[in-house]
């Protein structure tokens, strides 16, 4: 267990946890994206217990650590806080770059395989979904779709067949070359 009991371990972790802000440090996310409190443990000996039970209950280690915006203790999963981790999260702080979506989304997977672009060829590691077909896109296709004069009508139709029911809908199809390649 990485239970914060040394005094420059326990006072590093406080300090990250609130650069971390209170998101992070005093609430827990849920499943379907809302927070709620986490136990407020009123000392580092009940909580230290707590995270040991937890640890052994589900094989992974969790550490008590103390709140910086409640100052009681609470349980989370082990920091295992390095040199290196401490100075990514310093660096987050300093550029003020926040978390925007749920945890669970965050992970990206597969994004350094290169896909083909259906409509273009080219490579290209984000794609989206064309408005006029089922072809999934690179973003200069999609911009050079949004420059077509009925782009709007191809949106209008889509959100109607989404509204009824239909979710596979195909598209609009295609006319003339313009916003091809």
């Amino acid at each position: 267990m990485v239970t914060s009991e040394k005094f420059w371990q326990r006072n590093l972790h406080r300090f990250v946890g609130m650069l971390r802000g209170r998101m992070n440090t005093c609430l827990t996310q849920k499943a379907d994206g809302s927070f709620s409190s986490k136990v407020d443990y009123k000392s580092q000996a009940t909580a230290a217990k707590s995270a040991l039970r937890l640890t052994e209950k589900w094989g992974k280690e969790f550490d008590a650590y103390q709140c910086w915006f409640c100052d009681g203790w609470h349980i989370g999963g082990a920091a295992r806080l390095t040199f290196g981790k401490f100075w990514s999260i310093m660096w987050v702080w300093l550029v003020g770059k926040k978390r925007t979506v749920r945890k669970a989304r965050m992970k990206v997977r597969g994004s350094e395989k290169l896909k083909n672009c259906e409509r273009c060829g080219k490579g290209t590691n984000s794609t989206i979904m064309s408005m006029f077909n089922t072809q999934e896109i690179c973003i200069p296709c999609k911009e050079l779709e949004r420059e077509r004069p009925d782009y709007s009508k191809a949106v209008k139709a889509e959100e109607a067949a989404v509204k009824s029911g239909d979710f596979n809908f195909e598209g609009i199809g295609l006319s003339g070359r313009q916003g091809l390649k």
